[in-house]
């Protein structure tokens, strides 16, 4: 038995404009309840944020999204409350089969409807781009690549660290979303604040901050030593980064990343990689200053010595 991830267009036809948030979570799809031990705080927070909206239709908008995102939330939740029980791993993939279709459904609903709405100011439009790339990109990433041919004949540890993985790739994509999307009317709104995860996000954030250094280090020798050996490994770790902590960026820093990488891979010759390698470095340094002033690590000192390269 393979997996086999069914894409769908069919968008998700709800009508849920004046409903209480908690209400409409739990309404719009009623076989699966939501946790309210660990939704209560999120519940709270956005439903006293969408009542401050007195626009009608973006209410209506950004109720629809924050539901779809936190119920996707809760597949993730019971995917591992049911993979910790008696639930095999295959058998644990119906979860994922409900974010993969409902996460595809939001991006397009994202895409063709609330962007263009006339209620969308610029501010709220640039942050939902960025959560219609992010969504789509670890969508990819997980169904194309991390739990693609997943087979009964796989061990079961392998298979369900696979899961695990997955899960918390998307559990971070979602909650990532949500704070984005709360900072947007209200920026006194945290990680903290929404979920119930600090020691996850000091972790998160102290693998970023090392990694992002680690990048700066390498990318500044490529540099100065021009050698092919030095720029290999900064290619290598740009690789090694992607697919590890840049999901632990913001994302607008993504789509950035994106661009430099590819300037990379697109130079011909050392001469041409010179300059890139010099704007990347730049950039990084701003990223890894941006991650060190996070609030998660005010009693994390960094130790520059820390990254052996």
């Amino acid at each position: 038995m393979e997996t086999n991830f069914r894409q769908t267009n069919q968008p998700l036809h709800r009508s849920m404009a004046g409903q209480p948030f908690s209400s409409s979570m739990n309404d719009a799809s009623p076989q699966y309840a939501v946790d309210q031990s660990a939704a209560t705080g999120l519940q709270a927070h956005v439903s006293t944020l969408l009542e401050d909206i007195d626009e009608e239709m973006l209410r209506a908008l950004m109720l629809r999204i924050f539901t779809d995102l936190v119920r996707m939330l809760d597949y993730l939740r019971m995917s591992e409350t049911a993979l910790d029980g008696q639930c095999a791993p295959l058998e644990n993939l119906a979860f994922f089969t409900l974010v993969h279709e409902e996460a595809l459904a939001l991006c397009q609903f994202i895409e063709k409807r609330v962007i263009r709405a006339g209620c969308i100011n610029e501010t709220l439009r640039h942050a939902l781009d960025g959560i219609s790339f992010a969504v789509g990109h670890e969508l990819k990433r997980v169904f194309e690549h991390e739990l693609a041919g997943l087979t009964a004949a796989e061990s079961d540890r392998i298979a369900r660290g696979k899961i695990t993985h997955a899960r918390g790739l998307l559990t971070n994509c979602f909650q990532q979303s949500i704070i984005i999307l709360t900072q947007v009317f209200d920026q006194s709104l945290t990680g903290a604040h929404l979920f119930n995860d600090l020691p996850t996000r000091v972790e998160q954030s102290l693998i970023l901050r090392r990694d992002l250094w680690t990048l700066v280090r390498l990318a500044r020798r490529a540099e100065a030593e021009g050698r092919l050996e030095s720029i290999i490994a900064f290619i290598q770790y740009l690789d090694t980064f992607r697919h590890g902590s840049m999901h632990f960026l913001m994302y607008k820093d993504w789509q950035v990343y994106e661009r430099f990488v590819d300037e990379v891979e697109a130079a011909d010759c050392i001469a041409e990689l010179t300059p890139v390698l010099d704007r990347f470095a730049c950039y990084l340094e701003t990223l890894f200053g941006q991650v060190r002033m996070r609030a998660v690590l005010a009693n994390y000192p960094f130790d520059f010595s820390e990254t052996a390269l």
